[in-house]
């Protein structure tokens, strides 16, 4: 909800001095928020435990709603949101930052998340 929200702000109320300035820094907060969505998404499939497809493809399902979220914002926000346009830039920081949340969850949690309470 909260990565809905910020893509539905009007563009009338983003203010910025230097547009390159902005540009670069809204590509790092694209990335930033849809890598944190695909790492909480891995997460929970993976800790819960009723359904036995989400636990096993925890990673490419979590890619895959967090890319088709982010096309679906990118679309809306062209097409129903005021005064903002559709960038496919960011879309495609939007999907690095999903690949990026893949590599970080490696990294913070290697395979602990994978060991059973027994070992």
């Amino acid at each position: 909800m909260l990565i809905f929200f910020l893509h539905s702000v009007p563009g009338t109320d983003l203010r910025y001095d230097d547009p390159w300035r902005l540009l670069r820094f809204d590509k790092i907060v694209h990335a930033c928020m849809f890598g944190l969505l695909v790492l909480t998404l891995i997460i929970a499939f993976r800790k819960q435990q009723q359904f036995n497809f989400l636990h096993r493809h925890e990673k490419k399902l979590a890619l895959l709603i967090t890319i088709f979220y982010a096309a679906i914002l990118e679309y809306y926000q062209g097409k129903y949101f005021v005064a903002r346009t559709t960038d496919p830039l960011d879309f495609v920081a939007d999907s690095v930052g999903a690949f990026l949340g893949i590599l970080f969850f490696r990294l913070i949690y290697g395979r602990a998340l994978f060991r059973s309470p027994a070992d």
